[in-house]
């Protein structure tokens, strides 16, 4: 059931110069509106001529109680006068200037034509066009094509996905709009909004209106995180370069493999070693060192331990509510993922005990991969919109259509690659036997992957979002949104939307 009649001191703000006596409110149903009038100064005139005498002799507004019937104003089965402004019939010719006769065929060439002075624009036919409306104009459906009044009539408006049907210059003044079946078709660019109508402060009046948004689109989703850089291989176990143990494997992270054992002793003449004279050194972490057995026969040793794997990074914050302003509404992005650890270097080899025995280095443990982007929000449906804007209604239905998912978080990649062991050295240059070879070092642990990316948050239904001034639910009927219209959260931990009558922003 609608919600009807609001005062003409609750609409007083929509009075505006038209005629040399009053002007009332356009909210009601016709007749002139005497009672309610308020008074003003300055004149009317159309795209051809002045206003007529059944014009400027109107006590009343567009629309209100008794006395004598203004035309111009909302006024059933009367006809308009030729006079009262500037015509629009989206069905005509190019080349038209705004008379009855010559009607423009798009809203947006009468809003060019349109001045303070000449501020009503009269459209029949079905529009399909996003519009810009400044301060002080008046524009009126419910409208046939011969000119006449219908308040019967919701003449059809539509826009281009992605655009708002009607909206008003930022701070205007005094727009009154009555008359239009405002729907606003469904978003197609990812993060896109589905919109009716768009008040950017100022005041608009809206009297005989239903207004539609469609569906809000999904949230752009986020970004893989750059892959970890793969660890350095460790250095093989140096022959010819006494006390050399294999060189550590390096990268970019820092998490540098072990240097392999090594053994010294006092050397015989002819070769050799004198006895009891042979000391070695231990291989080192960070993975488990292998091991140099100095009183075994044959010489043995054990290779190097491989790296531990880093962890995986968290997973990012969740996307919040959005934000609204004047270029709409923009979808929150959620938390980047937490980086991967890096992977912990290889234990250097062990080594044997022949002075030309060095173990392998361990190779350097992998990067961890950087953590994904998050996700943003999905796209909102709003049937209305305010940004700090009053507005005024008479007879509006309003209804939104449904939130879009939010984006899913960029996935994680995986960790780089540990680096490989060095080789041990042998007693031979180059190695033919590889029964002398020293240890190998243990390869570097892979690194962890990189934490996803958080969830955009679902987009809402609501049947006014707004920020600022909250206008009284007085004239307008809205359809409650179901919590089906909400949009589901993206990814893991991505909050769902809201789905509400009113939405406040801060």
């Amino acid at each position: 059931m609608r919600i009807l009649g609001v005062s003409a001191g609750a609409l007083g703000f929509i009075c505006v110069a038209v005629t040399s006596v009053a002007c009332g409110d356009d909210g009601g149903t016709g007749g002139s509106g005497a009672s309610d009038a308020t008074t003003t100064t300055g004149t009317t005139t159309s795209s051809v001529s002045s206003s007529s005498s059944s014009s400027s002799s109107s006590t009343g507004g567009d629309g209100g109680g008794g006395g004598a019937a203004d035309t111009c104003n909302p006024a059933d089965a009367l006809t308009i006068e030729a006079s009262c402004g500037i015509f629009v019939n989206t069905n005509a010719d190019e080349g038209g200037n705004g008379t009855q006769e010559m009607p423009f065929n798009t809203l947006s060439a009468a809003l060019a034509a349109s001045s303070n002075a000449n501020n009503r624009i009269y459209v029949c036919g079905a529009l399909d066009e996003a519009a810009i409306v400044p301060a002080n104009r008046r524009i009126h459906g419910e409208v046939s094509c011969t000119w006449k009044w219908d308040l019967g009539l919701r003449t059809p408006w539509t826009a281009p996905s992605d655009a708002i049907p009607l909206r008003t210059e930022a701070g205007a003044l005094a727009v009154v709009v009555t008359g239009f079946d405002v729907v606003a078709r469904d978003a197609t660019v990812l993060g896109g909004s589905s919109i009716g109508v768009f008040a950017d402060g100022g005041q608009l009046s809206l009297a005989r209106m239903d207004i539609t948004a469609g569906d809000g689109a999904t949230g752009l989703p986020g970004l893989a995180g750059a892959v970890g850089a793969t660890g350095g291989d460790g250095g093989d176990g140096s022959h010819g370069l006494p006390g050399n143990g294999g060189a550590g494997g390096t990268s970019t992270c820092g998490s540098t493999g072990g240097v392999g054992g090594f053994c010294t002793c006092l050397p015989l003449m002819g070769g050799g070693c004198v006895p009891n004279s042979t000391t070695c050194s231990a291989a080192t972490p960070p993975g488990l060192g292998g091991t140099t057995n100095e009183l075994a026969i044959p010489d043995t040793c054990t290779a190097g331990a491989a790296g531990a794997a880093g962890t995986q990074g968290a997973i990012g914050a969740p996307g919040g509510i959005g934000s609204l302003g004047p270029s709409g509404f923009l979808p929150a992005l959620a938390g980047t993922g937490e980086a991967g650890m890096n992977g912990q270097g290889g234990g250097g080899g062990g080594a044997k005990r022949d002075l030309t025995n060095w173990g392998g280095g361990g190779g350097a443990g992998g990067c961890g991969s950087q953590g994904s982007t998050g996700g943003a929000g999905g796209g909102s449906s709003f049937a209305i919109v305010s940004i700090d804007a009053s507005i005024a209604f008479t007879d509006v239905t309003a209804t939104a259509g449904a939130g879009g998912q939010g984006g899913a978080g960029g996935a994680s990649t995986p960790g780089g690659l540990g680096g490989d062991g060095g080789v041990g050295a042998c007693s031979t240059d180059p190695c033919f036997d590889f029964g002398t070879l020293a240890c190998p070092g243990g390869p570097g642990g892979q690194g962890g992957g990189g934490g996803v990316g958080g969830g955009g948050s679902g987009g809402h239904a609501a049947v006014i979002a707004f920020t600022g001034v909250q206008n009284p639910l007085i004239g307008v009927t809205p359809t409650t949104p179901t919590a089906a219209q909400a949009g589901p959260g993206g990814g893991a931990n991505g909050p769902v939307g809201q789905a509400v009558v009113e939405l406040a922003f801060p």
